[in-house]
């Protein structure tokens, strides 16, 4: 096993594609940008489908479609990102 010397954006994307994550999305601002651009440097090696949603809450939407259809995501956002993802991620706790 090989040493690698990463920052916290590089350890997520690697733990994410660890993890076997499929898709992920997110809105661009930082800090979760340097994420989603590592993962943009690995998703055709790794066949993942990277996007930049048009804001916080289509990025969450589309993680939930794909978790619903039984793929693993990941949605980076920032802090105040949450504001824009409310809606839907208050109704997910009632999508059985």
């Amino acid at each position: 096993m090989s040493l690698k010397t990463l920052n916290g954006d590089q350890a997520m994307a690697f733990g994410a594609l660890s993890s076997g994550v499929k898709l992920v999305t997110s809105y661009p601002g930082s800090p979760s940008s340097g994420t989603v651009e590592t993962m943009v440097s690995l998703a055709k090696k790794h066949k993942i489908y990277v996007e930049w949603s048009s804001n916080e809450k289509v990025s969450l939407e589309m993680g939930i479609g794909a978790s619903i259809a039984g793929r693993r995501a990941l949605v980076c956002t920032k802090s105040v990102g949450m504001n824009a993802m409310i809606d839907p991620l208050m109704a997910l706790n009632l999508t059985p």
